[in-house]
């Protein structure tokens, strides 16, 4: 605790008000409950949680009354129940990756966590130059490539669900030679200052360090972080990482639901197979 700068910009990877706290040292535990039902008049109330904790991250921790309060250890793993909730929801690929957009925040918090030799100058001056500008967080823009297909058997030789086995090239023949997914190709746009231009931040996003992946549940295969550019679109440098890339329905049963529902619906009224 005694490290914690309270006016420094807040880690990535941080929880409520950018605290840097687990759950066993923690005296107030925030639980946040993305909760939607009955709303009228429009939608987004399942929204609040993640606003409530980036907004927090811009509010002074230092009270006249009670000094500071950010003392009090707040947990940063409450937010488990947000995945959880991500998993379980029911949507489609696109709806998938605009998702991962909307709260990419966790997602760059993930990768942060799992590789922090490499995170660890975001919101700090890497140069001594007077002109040296703060590395910011990666900010995705929009996925410029996402296709991915339907497979029984997605290969797990480098990766497999969080609760299932690698089996390299299918060598052990008593563990599963895939797991049913999706599986393809995706390219996504980060905004990236052309003066960090040699640092590749950007690819990590569904990364917790060494191709791992974290509570993101998907998994990048071979590709790169393709160099920076000027993107006319945005009037914005960026990046553009490209890999090939494998999500399992074990991991996302909320999507795997929805595309079992839209089967089924597309084979009762013509027979037709939603892919």
């Amino acid at each position: 605790m005694d490290a914690f700068d309270p006016s420094a910009a807040a880690s990535p990877e941080s929880g409520i008000f950018g605290l840097p706290h687990e759950e066993h040292d923690a005296r107030v535990v925030l639980i946040p409950m993305p909760f939607a039902a009955t709303v009228s008049y429009g939608g987004g109330a399942e929204k609040g949680p993640q606003a409530i904790l980036e907004a927090s991250k811009q509010v002074d921790l230092y009270d006249l009354q009670h000094g500071r309060v950010y003392k009090l250890r707040l947990d940063r793993e409450a937010k488990d129940a947000v995945w959880i909730e991500f998993y379980n929801r029911e949507q489609s690929l696109e709806q998938w990756a605009q998702m991962v957009i909307d709260n990419q925040h966790l997602f760059w918090a993930e990768a942060a966590a799992g590789d922090p030799r490499d995170w660890d100058s975001v919101g700090k001056k890497i140069s001594r130059s007077k002109t040296a500008t703060v590395m910011p967080c990666p900010e995705i823009l929009e996925f410029t490539k996402f296709d991915l297909r339907w497979s029984d058997s997605v290969s797990n030789t480098h990766s497999c669900p969080h609760n299932g086995v690698t089996n390299w090239g299918g060598r052990d023949e008593k563990a599963p030679r895939g797991y049913p997914g999706w599986h393809g190709n995706i390219e996504w746009l980060v905004r990236w200052p052309k003066e960090f231009d040699y640092i590749y931040l950007g690819s990590d996003l569904f990364s917790r360090g060494s191709f791992r992946t974290g509570r993101q549940r998907a998994h990048t295969g071979s590709g790169g972080g393709a160099g920076g550019h000027l993107n006319k679109k945005w009037n914005t440098w960026c990046h553009r990482p490209q890999y090939g890339f494998s999500i399992y329905a074990a991991d996302w049963p909320g999507m795997a639901r929805y595309y079992e529902k839209r089967n089924m619906w597309h084979a009762l009224s013509d027979g037709a197979q939603f892919a």
